[in-house]
């Protein structure tokens, strides 16, 4: 716990100096004049200095490469980040919980280069506390487990049917994982909590002979994905053949003779060793989830896992609560996302509040915080932000010059000029002005202006302006654009450090819950490869 601590305060001491600027608001940039406000002129000097809009994110790559194999230039790092001061008197970005956009970072580096290494330091992979490989994680628990060929051969046969790239790498991982912490532990059911296309069900329960319940808020979902288990399951031992290499057409006596032995394996005596079930609930509590084990699986003191691929939002914070809650519940595996959707417990911004409005009108009880969850973080009432976690879900190394990224880039371009058009027009701007993703609709800014009113409701005001008049706002700010680029990348690089503290303090919550026990003490463990899927890191525990 010792060494997650420290983790923790040093990425919470570079974000108590920093955080203002994870939070700016991309379409501010012009109306609060943030590259002046916001930047110190040596630091806003060099990224205008920069010959290549990379230059900084590969400047961040090869700090992060060092630290990971140069001992000292790790220590330096750390010593930079152990004796940084936080702000005294502390930075006042949310003054009574409220956000104020107009807080400036406090500036502890005057170059690019050392903030690069500061920020890569507050990395997982570079603050040393998670297991950056699943063999990494079984050796530090002394436990061992293995897959078979076949069990390989199987989830070979199930990744390369109807999923992409991204999705085939996460699921083969996530699966094999789980699988093999659940017969080492000697758990006898995995339950997925949020299960969505129900892929990773589906996977443990054909590649893997593991049984599985599936669980999804959304009736859609649920159907969607019996409906693709139908489906797999017919096509099931050709998928099993064609993986083996073994892809020779069937005669109609084998054809019958395999659809015979598939259906007698689904109603024989294997059907207690293995099933997938898949169902419609909210589940309310850790109880409610006990009870909806027994009623659909007949489990009645068993233990089981609760698992979770790319678990949205605050759900993630909700299946460690399941987990700490349930005496029966032996292992958690759960990659969380979406950090945006986390309630904090200290901090709201404009549009959360809304929300919150919208939900009291129809009586809606609000989620409990799921952040900070930590003792640690709670006695400091530490604050991430709504915009700094939108960031956290940005990953410095995917943002490459790819025709998508430019897209983005100009998107974001057109909505900075649309908010000096209006605030020009208007006299004032709104917080909760939301245009949607329209710039691939778009083809100029003079589009993106009139489609961007529109929705707004403003389109009286946009038969009020002229073509000219909005034309002129691209060519007057033409060299804003490299600018506004270089700032958003900039943010960039902390969002390593806020993805550290969200999970961090996940990670610790867990270790004060569990502490008196006999249980191994839970790790952060990478699991998928980064460049393809950024939010790689799994909370392992076990009971």
């Amino acid at each position: 716990m010792e060494s997650v601590c420290l983790a923790l305060d040093r990425v919470t001491r570079l974000l108590d100096n920093y955080l203002p600027l994870p939070n700016a608001h991309a379409n501010d940039f012009l109306t609060l004049d943030m590259w002046s406000g916001m930047l110190p002129d040596g630091i806003a000097s060099q990224l205008d200095g920069l010959s290549r809009d990379r230059d900084l994110i590969e400047l961040f790559q090869l700090h992060r490469n060092r630290l990971l194999t140069d001992e000292g230039h790790w220590l330096s790092a750390c010593q930079s980040l152990d004796g940084m001061p936080s702000p005294n008197p502390p930075i006042d970005i949310f003054p009574n919980g409220q956000f104020n956009k107009l807080a400036a970072p406090v500036w502890r580096h005057t170059s690019l280069d050392t903030l690069a290494r500061d920020c890569a330091a507050c990395c997982l992979d570079c603050l040393r506390v998670a297991a950056q490989s699943f063999a990494e994680l079984e050796q530090h628990q002394q436990t061992s487990s293995s897959t078979d060929e076949a069990s390989a051969s199987s989830t070979s046969a199930f990744i390369s049917h109807a999923m992409g790239i991204k999705k085939s790498h996460e699921v083969e991982q996530m699966s094999i994982i789980c699988d093999r912490l659940a017969r080492s532990r000697g758990v006898d059911l995995l339950v997925d909590v949020g299960s969505g296309k129900g892929y990773l069900g589906a996977c443990l329960y054909l590649a893997h002979g593991q049984r599985v319940l599936e669980i999804d808020a959304k009736p859609g979902n649920t159907a969607g994905a019996i409906k693709r288990r139908d489906n797999l399951e017919e096509k099931w031992r050709f998928l099993q053949r064609r993986a083996e290499g073994n892809v020779k057409r069937l005669t109609p006596e084998e054809y019958r003779a395999e659809q015979e032995v598939s259906a007698s394996s689904a109603t024989g005596d294997d059907e207690a060793a293995s099933f997938c079930a898949s169902i419609s609930a909210v589940v309310r509590d850790a109880q409610h989830l006990a009870d909806i084990v027994v009623e659909k699986c007949g489990a009645k003191g068993g233990p089981f896992g609760l698992i979770g691929l790319h678990t949205c939002g605050q759900l993630a914070c909700t299946l460690l609560q399941f987990y700490d809650q349930s005496p029966n519940c032996g292992l958690l595996v759960n990659v969380g996302c979406c950090y945006n959707l986390l309630t904090e417990a200290f901090c709201t911004s404009p549009c959360e509040q809304l929300q919150r409005q919208q939900e009291a009108a129809q009586s809606i009880e609000p989620p409990a915080p799921g952040f900070p969850l930590s003792a640690r973080l709670q006695a400091r009432r530490f604050c991430i932000g709504r915009n700094a976690r939108i960031l956290a879900s940005q990953s410095p190394e995917r943002l490459a010059d790819s025709e998508d990224q430019r897209q983005m880039h100009r998107s974001m371009f057109y909505r900075v000029l649309l908010q000096q058009l209006l605030l020009d027009q208007l006299g004032r701007t709104d917080d909760n002005w939301v245009v949607g993703k329209i710039g691939k609709q778009c083809p100029d800014f003079l589009a993106y202006a009139r489609l961007g009113m529109k929705r707004l409701g403003l389109a009286e005001l946009s038969e009020q302006i002229s073509d000219e008049c909005i034309v002129e706002y691209e060519h007057r700010f033409a060299h804003v654009e490299r600018r506004l680029f270089r700032f958003f990348l900039l943010r960039c690089l902390l969002a390593p450090a806020v993805e550290a503290c969200i999970l961090l303090d996940r990670l610790l919550w867990l270790m004060e819950r569990l502490q008196q026990g006999d249980s191994p003490p839970p790790r952060l463990c990478r699991i998928f490869q980064p460049k393809m899927s950024p939010r790689c890191y799994a909370i392992v525990a076990s009971k």
